[in-house]
């Protein structure tokens, strides 16, 4: 077995109460809301989407899902054909 080379600190309750307010900001929340709704209404400015050919981007993901395939059936082979011969 290692040996421990340090022992954890216990938790401090000081040190975690000064990373983040118990409470959020008043107007935080409003304010963000008011923002998203006036951008809303103004209109979208997003482009549509455009077509991806999935065939053609992940060409290597389907050579290499072939290529454990082959490798696992050659695996599965030589395992079946070991077990007779082994008997």
């Amino acid at each position: 077995m290692a040996k421990r080379s340090h022992r954890p600190r216990p938790a401090s309750p000081n040190r975690y109460a000064t990373l983040r307010p118990s409470t959020p900001p008043v107007g935080s929340t409003a304010v963000s809301l008011a923002a998203m709704t006036a951008a809303r209404g103004r209109g979208s400015t997003m482009e549509p989407a455009k077509k991806v050919n999935f065939a053609e981007e992940y060409r290597y993901v389907y050579q290499d899902l072939r290529r454990v395939a082959v490798l696992a059936g050659t695996i599965l082979l030589i395992l079946v054909v070991l077990s007779f011969v082994i008997k």
